[in-house]
């Protein structure tokens, strides 16, 4: 199993050899463009645009400033003019989000990304209480997903063994997908995947605590998140024993505990969710979360297409990587069944799919066996470049205008209503796919020393 970057003196090539980061001028300016790309989604609009993002805005500052789980009260302070939902909301009415439970209204959202956020709201309610939360809120997330897209982009290295190959995938799984769009919002989604991909990052490093930590916050955004949470678990035991679940528990049995709690308290039952979960139509259900053109998920992450010929030629034999594939299948199948299936599979009024963002994760390691099994064909790369490219100009679309993208923009409106932006989108995606690869070789950033068997091995 790899045990992470170290620093070691320098080689060529663009995979051997076992340092990372050097401390150079090619390194910063390499980190220098992903922040800054990193950031465009928000920085174009640096504002909470609408959505459940005001609702968790005003319940972080109930629990920061009011020290009450109750929003009833942020919801009077907003319509008298307060900005604790965002600068856009001062002055409005909002929809209470909020479900009668027996004598009493609770909100019909999960605390935890609030929670999350409350220490930061309170300190800045303490340091200018007028001030609207956007910058900060936005901020947290911005933060939060740019740490996971470094881990992710550590773990490719150590998966695809080499540079060059991992960066084009971190580019084309990241930047030419929803996850680049939803890293501007204050949503539960973006933090799923982030604290997913950190635990992972961890339990690669052995970092047992550390990795608890981070899956058990990706359960406290939305309870959803134990179906991307139990395989990592699943696989952890059949290749590390026991044991190593045993270390891996203590956070997810935490949460479970307060889980429960939480549900007796507030409904009188342990099981339940904050929304009831209505049964639509399967079937449209499954055509719209794949192909629907304001929602769907290959329309506006086309790159995504590869996973499933990653599983197609997937050819069992080393153990671990057919656990992990299957496991990752699972994943995969089971959030998709769980999305597909609920009423409301569009997730209101949102850019893209965004229930299925956290599922992108599910995707990352069949498109890296397609990757390795076909790279060296001329047509598949350029096919993949293309798909990463297209991708790219769809999200920098997104990015530029998140205010008109957020609200169920169809694909052709997107790409159509502004034809010389998505042009602009082709050549900067074009750009960088070829220029960000050669950067990342030229930084002397190395994969981790590892045994023949990557990252989960």
């Amino acid at each position: 199993m790899p045990r992470g970057f170290k620093l070691a003196p320098r080689s060529d090539g663009d995979g051997a050899g076992s340092s990372v980061w050097q401390p150079d001028r090619r390194n910063l300016l390499l980190l220098t463009l992903c922040i800054l790309l990193h950031a465009v989604p928000f920085f174009s609009r640096p504002a909470l645009i609408g959505g459940d993002e005001p609702h968790y805005a005003l319940m972080a500052h109930s629990i920061a400033v009011d020290g009450s789980l109750d929003p009833l009260p942020g919801y009077r302070r907003i319509e008298a003019g307060s900005a604790e939902a965002g600068r856009k909301f001062a002055g409005k009415r909002l929809d209470r989000h909020l479900a009668t439970q027996g004598s009493r209204q609770v909100f019909i959202h999960p605390f935890g990304l609030p929670a999350l956020a409350a220490p930061f709201v309170g300190v800045l309610a303490a340091l200018s209480p007028q001030a609207p939360p956007d910058l900060v809120l936005g901020g947290l997330t911005l933060t939060v997903t740019f740490l996971a897209l470094l881990a992710g982009w550590s773990l490719l290295v150590g998966e695809m063994g080499n540079v060059r190959d991992a960066t084009i995938l971190a580019f084309g799984l990241y930047f030419s997908t929803p996850l680049w769009y939803y890293s501007r919002t204050f949503f539960t989604e973006p933090y799923m995947w982030s604290f997913v991909v950190l635990g992972v990052w961890c339990v690669t490093r052995r970092r047992w605590l550390a990795a608890s930590l981070m899956l058990a916050l990706a359960c406290v955004m939305k309870e959803t998140a134990v179906l991307l949470v139990i395989p990592i678990g699943a696989f952890v035991w059949r290749r590390q024993g026991f044991r190593s679940v045993v270390r891996l528990a203590p956070f997810p049995l935490l949460f479970a505990v307060a889980y429960f709690f939480k549900n007796w308290f507030l409904y009188g039952r342990i099981l339940v969710t904050f929304q009831p979960y209505g049964l639509g139509d399967p079937l449209a259900g499954t055509l719209g979360v794949l192909f629907d053109s304001r929602h769907g998920l290959l329309p506006f992450a086309p790159v995504l297409i590869l996973a499933v010929a990653g599983w197609a030629v997937f050819k069992p034999g080393r153990r671990s990587l057919d656990d992990r594939s299957l496991l990752s299948l699972a994943a995969f199948l089971a959030w998709f069944a769980v999305t597909a299936c609920w009423v409301d599979w569009r997730g209101g009024s949102c850019y893209g799919p965004r229930l299925m963002v956290p599922a992108i994760m599910a995707l990352v390691l069949p498109i890296c066996r397609c990757w390795q099994r076909f790279a060296d064909d001329r047509r598949f790369r350029v096919i993949s470049y293309a798909l990463i490219v297209l991708g790219f100009a769809i999200q920098w679309r997104a990015g530029t205008k998140p205010f008109a993208a957020f609200w169920s923009i169809s694909l052709s409106e997107l790409l159509f209503g502004a034809p010389i932006a998505t042009l602009a989108g082709l050549v900067v995606g074009g750009m960088l796919l070829w220029f960000l690869p050669r950067l990342a070789v030229a930084a002397r950033l190395r994969q981790p020393v590892a045994d023949s068997e990557a990252n989960l091995g």
